[in-house]
């Protein structure tokens, strides 16, 4: 269970090369992520397809602008996500 692994935080500060870190995978962290990754983009999808076929009656724009709108979804996520340090100093 021990495993070593490296890691790059870019935006991390007072993390070094030789610094020990422990990555914060527990409590709260989880059922958000779980949330951003997978019901929200399901919803977003669902309400730009429903939005689209009632406005234009075309089913394949629908579909390609409900595609279209998890590119945005997952660029600010993972911009936003960068911004967000998880990695905590360790006292050893």
């Amino acid at each position: 269970m021990n495993k070593q692994q490296n890691i790059e935080a870019p935006d991390c500060q007072g993390c070094q090369l030789s610094s020990r870190c422990h990555i914060n995978r527990e409590g709260p962290m989880q059922p958000r992520a779980i949330i951003l990754a997978y019901v929200v983009p399901f919803l977003l999808v669902v309400a730009v397809l429903v939005a689209v076929i009632v406005l234009t009656g075309d089913e394949a724009a629908g579909a390609l602008a409900s595609l279209a709108s998890l590119i945005p979804y997952y660029i600010i996520l993972h911009i936003l996500d960068r911004r967000k340090c998880l990695i905590e100093k360790s006292k050893n």
